[in-house]
């Protein structure tokens, strides 16, 4: 029926078929909602990972909805992924099972597109979006050790987050409980004392929304800490299971 692809951290394609499957997942229900030129595809799925999986984040993802969330722009009729919580496997070796790919999507391309009228969705897609019309096929398998330092350390960082109640305090206070002398910086954004990690995680932020575009110097502190954060962030949530 078409195909979308887009190209952020890596390459991933929606394909609109006849058949559904996510990695042999059935979907159970499509829901549909656009608001502000954004169309939401919220997909109901159950079973996403073997049930001899105990991890704590395969806890916090069993009987997730599967959310992609679609831009259409009309005057060059392309299709951009906005966001992904899809989840996603890592290579075990990466010490974190599983996690969400989600978050940089979002930061980077939401809202960057025009509207488009709900009542043009059945003419963009050519046909009603129903669960016996669609087959999502992605690229979503990617070995976190394979995405570039400041792609993984965000992802890292959110996956941690949002293990820990998704609060950044208690990401904090776990990397002080897992190194009780880790140096604490004073923040040049709200002044607060915290880990480098954090730093770094806000100093990315702040970077991207263009308070200062050049990551440069940003991206060699990254690669620096990038493997002792790995250990931390592995074993925290290892230790949460």
């Amino acid at each position: 029926m078409g195909q979308i692809n887009y190209s952020c951290f890596t390459n991933e394609s929606l394909s609109f078929q006849k058949a559904i499957v996510i990695e042999h997942t059935e979907i159970k229900k499509v829901h549909l909602n656009c608001t502000n030129g954004i169309l939401n595809i919220h997909l109901d799925v159950e079973n996403i990972y073997a049930e001899d999986d105990h991890s704590h984040i395969n806890k916090l993802v069993q009987n997730h909805i599967a959310q992609l969330t679609i831009i259409h722009n009309i005057p060059t009729k392309e299709f951009k992924i906005c966001g992904s919580s899809l989840p996603y496997k890592t290579e075990e070796n990466a010490g974190l099972f599983k996690v969400h790919k989600s978050f940089q999507i979002n930061m980077n391309l939401e809202g960057q597109f025009n509207r488009i009228d709900c009542n043009d969705i059945n003419n963009v897609f050519n046909t009603d979006i129903k669960p016996e019309n669609i087959v999502i096929n992605t690229q979503l398998a990617v070995a976190l050790s394979e995405e570039e330092p400041i792609t993984k350390f965000i992802l890292l960082y959110n996956v941690l987050q949002q293990c820990l109640g998704n609060e950044q305090r208690l990401v904090e206070h776990h990397i002080k409980q897992f190194n009780p002398k880790i140096k604490l910086i004073k923040s040049p954004f709200n002044g607060r004392m915290e880990t480098i990690y954090s730093s770094l995680r806000n100093e990315l932020n702040h970077k991207r929304n263009k308070i200062e575009p050049n990551l440069e110097l940003t991206k060699k502190k990254v690669i620096t800490h990038l493997n002792q954060f790995t250990k931390i962030t592995t074993q925290i949530i290892l230790d949460q299971n």
